[in-house]
């Protein structure tokens, strides 16, 4: 029960309902606006199948079409409805009820594209909201509160899809098929959409901590600015005990190690094949650094000759 009773206080049980739906709804409407946004564009993926590299655009939803942009319409007014305040509440919900329920109940294409664009403004109108708020605190249009759960909300959900991510990918493990079990890798479909950014999250994963103390830094001043106690915040990370955050990050560590022997495994590489086209030459550069006789050598094989077999560029030749 403990469990249980820890879930529903991260949550929001002792919190205000504004607290609770408002955050809800938006870590709801993140989740199928992404899925929407990337239909939309049509963005660009290279999903990887059968050891076989593809290049596609992607096209998923979370349910259908249809239903997923009903959900988002859904999401943004009860957010709205939780936290607008002010003379502007009633003709944002009047104005942006009326077209998504148009296009919801027509059965014209004209008409039904005002659904499509309610699921496209919801996220960018909502965020809207919130940053006309934080930057004119004097004519507040949000109640006190509104998405101060976000944050626990949205990592459950991720939670939730990454655990449903692995519990997929492990069942070929266990010799189950995947075909036998209708359950969608969601978080592998959502992989492969910010896939084309991977550099861009990688280079801010690297350079995450001068990030994290440069955006505190900006906080404090706003909160300066503003004139609240700066003793009143607090980051979330700094009450994490030192003990918890080396549990976590030996977890992180034994997952990543995991997931790059999978491939290895006889219930998945059934036929013993390699794994990825660069293996051999891997196997035939490693071998021959072995048998490098010293230390010159050993530079020369890695740093020289390597680049040279790799590229075809001779460093001699760069000016």
């Amino acid at each position: 029960m403990k469990p249980l009773i820890y879930i529903t206080k991260f949550l929001g049980k002792d919190t205000s309902v504004v607290a609770v739906g408002t955050s809800s709804a938006l870590a709801l409407i993140s989740l199928f606006y992404i899925y929407t946004l990337g239909s939309f564009f049509k963005v660009v993926i290279f999903p990887l199948q059968n050891r076989v590299t593809y290049i596609s655009f992607f096209d998923a939803y979370v349910i259908d079409t249809y239903v997923d942009h009903i959900i988002i319409a859904s999401a943004t007014l009860l957010w709205m409805t939780l936290a607008l305040k002010g003379k502007v509440k009633f003709p944002i919900i009047g104005f942006y009820g009326g077209m998504a329920i148009l296009g919801a109940v027509s059965k014209t294409p004209a008409m039904m594209a005002l659904l499509d664009i309610a699921a496209l403004i919801s996220f960018p109108l909502v965020m809207l909201f919130v940053i006309y708020n934080i930057l004119r605190p004097e004519k507040k249009n949000l109640r006190n509160k509104t998405n101060s759960l976000i944050m626990n909300h949205t990592s459950f959900i991720a939670f939730v899809i990454g655990f449903l991510g692995i519990f997929a990918v492990s069942l070929p493990i266990f010799s189950i098929q995947t075909s036998s079990v209708p359950l969608r890798n969601y978080s592998y479909e959502i992989f492969i959409l910010f896939g084309g950014i991977s550099a861009i999250l990688i280079v801010l994963l690297i350079f995450s901590l001068p990030l994290k103390l440069l955006s505190t830094q900006l906080m404090h001043v706003s909160i300066r600015i503003r004139g609240i106690r700066v003793d009143s915040f607090s980051s979330a990370s700094d009450s994490i005990r030192s003990r918890t955050k080396a549990i976590c990050l030996l977890f992180f560590v034994l997952l990543s190690i995991t997931i790059g022997i999978i491939p290895h495994l006889p219930t998945i590489n059934k036929d013993n094949q390699r794994i990825g086209a660069d293996t051999d030459y891997y196997v035939v550069w490693v071998g021959r650094l072995a048998n490098s006789s010293s230390v010159q050598e050993l530079i020369g094989q890695a740093f020289v000759k390597k680049f040279k077999q790799r590229t075809g560029i001779d460093r001699s030749s760069i000016c």
